[in-house]
């Protein structure tokens, strides 16, 4: 096995680590057991760690370094573990130290990595006084989960489970509920901008809805709008979803084969069609291809398949449909206004349907169950 830190190193030189004025973060922490951290910047666009950095502590724990100028960033700061350890190297991936990265602010992190505070500009101040708000929520929340999952490990009824599940969510609408008022009452915070997050999903368009409209631009827009764009996506996901369901017309679509041929679902008007949505990069939709093939082999004079990719790169796409020998149509996902993924209110995958020759849905499922080839076998037999 490859030294843990040489594939660290590697990856710090391929992802190209640069640091640029603009955002200036400093501290102190104590407990760190090396002299080196590393900094993972996500690009919030496309949801991927894309940048790192190191970082080169002082005998006292102290640092201080500048990074991206352009754009919000948020950032996971690791401790690096003084030896080798595997285990140690995954405890601190899994406890960062996470800050959002606002160029033109200062932050400021003490403490360690189990218990740290970050102030510094008066954007942090503002994060704080929330967070120390509602820190006794959060704390409750966590100590419920472990109590949970507890009770799960020893076989305590369902009832009962429930039962703290439900105190969790109402210590969770309990922050929704005091974030979204501070919202309220500050709609022109840079920290407004921030707190997003906290709240609750089918609530956020309420908090992006009270943000004053200087928040969606310049550099704050940079972290808002790509939020705000993702919420109305899975909203409208939701609406659409809603009408996804035995007895509804399937909605029609065109999407381009490997060909580049326009493919429409009326086009096999007549027949039955399983819609299959997959991508590449899903293991359980790879796992179903053989039970997906045995179908088409058996009913294919009556029956076609049409597999929908989605989320991938088009060489991604070509490869699996190749590597895997899929004899049915396949086409691609476009994103957008027209992704029918969206229209179709896919929410995990794969996700697939049954429609019938007349066009008219007559079965939906998320994963894989034996219980869509028997539905499908009792619409054949009829």
């Amino acid at each position: 096995m490859k030294n843990l830190y040489s594939i660290i190193g590697l990856f710090l030189l391929l992802t190209g680590c640069t640091t640029k004025p603009g955002f200036q973060i400093s501290g102190q922490l104590s407990g760190v057991d090396s002299d080196t951290m590393f900094v993972y910047y996500l690009n919030m666009a496309k949801g991927l760690t894309e940048k790192c950095d190191t970082i080169v502590l002082q005998d006292n724990g102290k640092f201080a370094f500048n990074v991206s100028p352009d754009t919000v960033y948020p950032l996971a700061i690791i401790r690096k573990p003084s030896g080798n350890d595997m285990m140690e190297m995954a405890i601190a991936m899994f406890t960062p130290i996470h800050v959002l990265a606002v160029p033109g602010e200062e932050a400021v992190i003490t403490g360690d990595f189990q218990n740290y505070k970050i102030l510094g500009t008066q954007l942090y101040q503002d994060i704080d006084q929330v967070n120390t708000a509602i820190k006794p929520y959060q704390e409750e929340i966590n100590r419920l989960g472990r109590e949970a999952l507890m009770m799960e490990q020893r076989g305590v009824s369902a009832d009962s489970i429930k039962q703290v599940r439900a105190e969790q969510n109402r210590n969770q609408n309990q922050i929704t509920e005091y974030v979204l008022n501070y919202i309220k009452e500050n709609p022109k915070k840079k920290a407004s901008a921030t707190l997003l997050n906290y709240i609750i999903e089918d609530r956020r368009m309420e908090g992006v809805n009270m943000l004053d409209a200087s928040l969606f631009k310049g550099v704050m827009g940079t972290y808002v709008n790509p939020l705000a764009e993702s919420l109305r996506t899975e909203d409208r996901r939701l609406k659409e979803g809603d009408k996804i369901k035995k007895g509804s017309p399937a909605p029609d679509f065109t999407l381009k084969n490997l060909e580049g041929k326009a493919v429409s679902l009326s086009d096999f008007k007549g027949k039955y069609v399983i819609i299959d949505f997959w991508g590449s990069w899903c293991g359980y939709c790879i796992q179903g291809f053989p039970d997906l093939k045995e179908a088409y082999t058996k009913y294919k004079d009556r029956l076609e398949v049409i597999g929908i990719d989605c989320r991938d790169k088009d060489e991604n796409w070509r490869k699996a449909v190749e590597e895997h020998a899929l004899p049915w149509v396949n086409v691609k996902n476009e994103e957008g206004d027209n992704d029918l993924s969206v229209i179709y209110g896919v929410s995990g995958y794969p996700t697939k349907l049954i429609v019938n020759p007349e066009g008219i849905i007559e079965y939906v499922v998320a994963g894989e169950t034996p219980e869509f080839y028997k539905v499908l076998d009792e619409l054949m037999k009829s």
